[in-house]
């Protein structure tokens, strides 16, 4: 009998955790910070950047510094890209770096789901490829529509603390 009980406890726990898959969406209301290091055989990147959301605009501040001198990088062009299981990707670029080693790159994906981050350095006298491993771009936050509209469908009243009519207290005179 105990045994009985066991194995429907366990069946039940195990049909009630299963979850369906839901596109990423964020649950809070600041976009959370990260940031990635990585290194090649030529440089070291350290990458921080908001929390990737379809149609926003994250602004990715780069770093890159070559390894056999440990000087940051003072020209080149960096891409940004987020590669899609598909195939398809989305590439955003910097032409040089704001300071010595720091490259500035918005990155405002269309799409949520999960993509390939990849980050290409390509300058007269170096190019490197940093693979960063996958990174999640989450749903666009919608603002809920506004209360007034020109829908005749609706009707939406509107009154106020000193309004007349059969829900106004009567007025002391």
């Amino acid at each position: 009998m105990k045994l009985q009980h066991a194995v429907w406890m366990l069946l039940s726990l195990f049909v009630g955790c299963k979850k369906e898959a839901l596109p990423p969406q964020q649950t809070h209301g600041e976009p959370a910070r990260l940031a990635v290091t990585h290194w090649t055989g030529s440089t070291e990147l350290f990458m921080e950047y908001s929390s990737l959301v379809g149609g926003q605009t994250s602004r990715a501040a780069i770093h890159l510094t070559q390894l056999g001198s440990f000087k940051p990088l003072t020209e080149g062009k960096v891409r940004v890209e987020l590669k899609a299981a598909d195939g398809t990707s989305e590439t955003f670029s910097t032409e040089g770096p704001s300071r010595p080693g720091i490259f500035g790159v918005n990155l405002q994906p269309k799409h949520a789901g999960s993509y390939t981050l990849v980050v290409r350095l390509e300058s007269a006298t170096l190019a490197d490829v940093h693979e960063l491993g996958r990174v999640t771009v989450y749903i666009e936050r919608r603002r809920k529509r506004p209360l007034l509209q020109n829908n005749p469908q609706e009707k939406v009243s509107h009154f106020s603390k000193n309004s007349s009519g059969p829900w106004a207290s009567p007025r002391k005179k």
